[in-house]
């Protein structure tokens, strides 16, 4: 397990530190096209429209991915549509929880919980 937002910002500063690296933080991408040694996108921020050219396109645009439907990329929707509620803490203290993930599936009353990197935990 991982935390995102840890993630994300690990990676913006590793790009940082190499020159021949070029990122647009909040731009968003209007259109890409896939060629065999390039991909080219179009991306509009507040101030200008871009068209830049790069060998990889790197996009985690969530599950309403809009790259993922245009690549045709499939995922299977299970059809979930029960309401849940997620709880992410951050521990303050030592504690007695367990490092690992268990589910309980008690119909009367499912539940998850996951030991994700300390000191993080979801229920």
């Amino acid at each position: 397990m991982f935390n995102q937002p840890e993630l994300e910002s690990f990676l913006r500063t590793q790009v940082t530190q190499h020159p021949n690296v070029t990122t647009y933080v909040g731009d968003e991408a209007s259109e890409f096209t896939n060629h065999p040694n390039q991909v080219i996108v179009k991306a509009s921020s507040e101030n200008e429209d871009i068209s830049t050219r790069a060998l990889y396109l790197i996009a985690y645009d969530g599950a309403s991915s809009a790259k993922r439907s245009a690549l045709n990329i499939n995922w299977r929707d299970l059809q979930n549509d029960q309401y849940w509620l997620a709880v992410d803490v951050v521990m303050q203290s030592l504690h007695s929880l367990p490092n690992e993930v268990l589910q309980t599936c008690d119909p009367e009353r499912i539940h998850t919980y996951v030991a994700t990197k300390d000191p993080y935990r979801r229920w």
